[in-house]
């Protein structure tokens, strides 16, 4: 398979203003230096705490925000550099589907009117008639029922104002879909149905998802490989079998024995980690985990680990699996 979108040195600091004359002092580190090829027709789950940066990842795809550095392609083409018509062309071909579904909805808006506005303005349809059409499909398509166009926001359930923003996404013609925490906001079962929604809809449409979620279940089922960042970082890259198989990353073994195990025997061996993740503002020295880490060494005070091919296709950022100098 080929990369669907490369991103390079991707960085992101947003600027603290401080002081009378609003002068930038310090800088918030969202994403240092991320390294990504992410291959077509593939899911990739992205983990990591709140103030991982995962979803500013996903932002900066997008260009909801700017990054400070770095490169991103999609199709072979810099992100950055198209312009005019090119820019928008690209921008159809990457959506991104939201946690809060109602929040990112009109609510003075019908569905069908917000489900048509964008292929009109994009002139993916010719007419309101052809919209019409084409939001009834969209709406069959993500399990809701045509008629249901006529009726706003409220009075849909959470669940089926998710199918509702992921038509909305799908209505461009997407080939890139960008879920940040596209489930979390949804009960249980409801989130097994959209889950296999999203799943059908990659299947039907030939779809590549970056799938931004802290559940490490919700990661297990839909992806092919797993993403863990920490404090703006990559720490681990693998497929998604050798990853829950092997964890290597210290992190990342916390992570998953923190997830709900039925097991008594998995309960006890559990690594909980110590402290809350540092401000990145001040991210530490050397190993950004080091401050937390339970098989900490004195070089990873001092030495920044690389991210490093230790078993096929499979990344760690530890120096655990180098020898740091």
């Amino acid at each position: 398979m080929s990369a669907l979108l490369q991103i390079r040195g991707l960085t992101k600091h947003f600027a603290l203003k401080k002081g009378l004359f609003r002068r930038h002092a310090r800088h918030v580190h969202a994403l240092d230096g991320i390294d990504l090829d992410l291959l077509e027709g593939e899911t990739l789950g992205v983990v990591g705490e709140s103030g991982s940066g995962k979803s500013t990842l996903g932002r900066a795809i997008v260009r909801l925000e700017e990054p400070s550095a770095g490169r991103i392609s999609f199709e072979g083409r810099d992100l950055g550099a198209v312009r005019g018509a090119d820019r928008q062309v690209l921008r159809e071909r990457i959506q991104m589907v939201f946690q809060d579904p109602y929040a990112s909805l009109n609510p003075r808006l019908s569905v069908g009117h917000a489900l048509a506005e964008p292929m009109l303005v994009h002139r993916k349809v010719a007419g309101r008639k052809a919209a019409a059409k084409a939001v009834g499909d969209l709406l069959l398509q993500v399990g809701l029922r045509p008629e249901m166009a006529a009726s706003y926001p409220h009075a849909f359930s959470g669940g089926q104002r998710q199918r509702i923003g992921i038509a909305r996404a799908l209505a461009l013609g997407p080939k890139l879909l960008i879920c940040d925490e596209a489930v979390s906001a949804l009960d249980v079962s409801v989130q097994a149905q959209i889950l296999n929604l999203f799943n059908k809809l990659k299947k039907e449409l030939d779809l590549t998802y970056l799938f931004i979620t802290h559940d490490l279940s919700v990661v297990r089922y839909v992806s092919d490989r797993v993403m863990v960042m920490y404090l703006g970082q990559v720490v681990e890259l693998a497929p998604r079998d050798p990853f829950f198989a092997r964890r290597l990353h210290p992190y990342t073994r916390a992570l998953i024995s923190a997830a709900p195990i039925a097991s008594t025997a998995a309960r006890e061996a559990r690594t909980i980690l110590q402290g809350e993740i540092p401000s990145a503002i001040d991210p530490p020295t050397g190993c950004r985990f080091h401050t937390r880490c339970p098989q900490v060494m004195d070089a990873c005070r001092r030495v920044e680990p690389q991210l490093r091919e230790i078993e096929s296709r499979h990344f760690v950022r530890c120096h655990l699996y180098g020898n740091p100098h």
